[in-house]
């Protein structure tokens, strides 16, 4: 299934539809978030260490759709064969920029989610055992 366009030269061309999933996925995270933070901030009046924690993930994930979507005007979707030679260089930079984008929130992600792990069972179930053992020195535990 491949997207053929005239403006193209007749190859396929895969920047259209990669675009516009990218930029509706952005779109829909962006209203989500934008609503928890509504909410959170003019209704419940409550900001909480997750809600910082998912600003920080929004803007990951803003930056990695922004350099999607500026790698598709300089070819991302086509053929390497198709790419128009004076566009290679952007289009390697975005997909650099976008790698090293990846990789840091990748790395982050198991960091991020095991403290939300034990932070949110810290805030809501109490946790009386774990806040002794967050004080308590680490020389003093033996094995």
């Amino acid at each position: 299934m491949s997207a053929i366009d005239d403006q193209t030269g007749g190859f396929p061309d895969r920047g259209p539809a990669v675009f516009a999933v990218t930029t509706a996925t952005l779109v829909l995270a962006s209203v989500f978030v934008a609503s928890r933070m509504i909410s959170r901030i003019g209704i419940v009046k409550n900001v909480s260490y997750d809600d910082y924690i998912i600003i920080v993930a929004w803007v990951f994930a803003f930056f990695l759709s922004f350099t999607i979507n500026l790698g598709t005007t300089y070819g991302l979707g086509r053929h390497d064969e198709n790419i128009v030679p004076d566009d290679r260089p952007s289009l390697r930079k975005c997909e650099y920029v976008f790698s090293v984008l990846y990789v840091s929130a990748c790395s982050a992600c198991p960091f991020f989610a095991s403290y939300l792990v034990v932070c949110t069972y810290m805030l809501y179930l109490g946790g009386k055992w774990l806040r002794g053992a967050r004080t308590y020195p680490y020389h003093r535990i033996r094995p």
